[in-house]
């Protein structure tokens, strides 16, 4: 006569598997994460070279944004970071489905974890001011004409079939500003705070590319300092395309 299982011993093999699935799960989903984190640093050094051969070709700067496929934030395996900073200065940490940006400007590389969002960094970069100081109402221009030109951007038939779009930002002493779009040839050079709020050497430079925007002005957080750079505006036509270059510090060049 044959014996089957008791009901204690059905239960305690369930409870051996319900464990042995409890500890399995997460170590197999952990793999899977640390695989996804491995492709997002392979598809960052491919970038990077990428990057390289286009700057060994004669360019000065260049960008390349890479989508990330990992569904977590941070780093699960250090071990990436780590072979990374053998590229170029890292900054910020992975977020599970942004973007990293692989940058080359003025003879450094840097990874960037994150898009900005236009007008955040001048707003923090304000703070190191006085709020009666020129630096001060400059940077809280930009943060606020940032935002304005990308709207005007996406809201500008023209603009959406150019690559690139600059607009020059107007100053006034009190800190207000109008902004207007350019079109055409235009070359500035580098004028101090005070000089960006004395007419006729009150502007500076906005450009806008898809969803990236930059300017022409920078703060060096090390020495505490705000300049404007020299830009130069270039909007041509080839065949029926619209190619465009700005400034000498961004160079979004085509």
């Amino acid at each position: 006569m044959k014996q089957g299982f008791t009901l204690s011993e059905l239960l305690i093999v369930v409870a051996i598997i319900s464990i042995l699935v409890s500890v399995s799960v997460p170590t197999f989903n952990d793999q899977i994460e640390k695989s996804r984190e491995a492709t997002d640093a392979a598809n960052i050094r491919s970038a990077y070279a990428t990057l390289m051969t286009e700057i060994n070709s004669g360019s000065t700067s260049g960008q390349i944004n890479v989508d990330l496929k990992q569904k977590k934030n941070n780093w699960q395996n250090i071990a990436n970071k780590e072979g990374l900073l053998n590229l170029g200065k890292v900054t910020g940490e992975p977020k599970a489905g942004n973007k990293v940006i692989v940058k080359y400007a003025n003879n450094e590389v840097e990874i960037y974890f994150g898009v900005p969002v236009p007008g955040d960094q001048a707003t923090l970069d304000a703070q190191n001011f006085p709020t009666s100081s020129y630096e001060y109402k400059i940077l809280m221009s930009l943060a606020d004409a940032e935002r304005q030109a990308l709207e005007m951007y996406k809201n500008d038939p023209e603009g959406q079939q150019r690559k690139l779009v600059a607009f020059i930002v107007y100053m006034n002493t009190d800190g207000t500003y109008r902004i207007e779009t350019d079109y055409d040839d235009e070359t500035s050079s580098v004028y101090s705070p005070t000089k960006i709020m004395t007419p006729p050497y009150n502007k500076y430079a906005i450009a806008v590319r898809g969803d990236q925007v930059g300017s022409s002005l920078v703060y060096d957080k090390d020495t505490n300092k705000l300049t404007s750079q020299r830009y130069h505006l270039r909007t041509y036509h080839y065949q029926g395309t619209s190619y465009g270059e700005l400034f000498t510090g961004i160079d979004w060049n085509y």
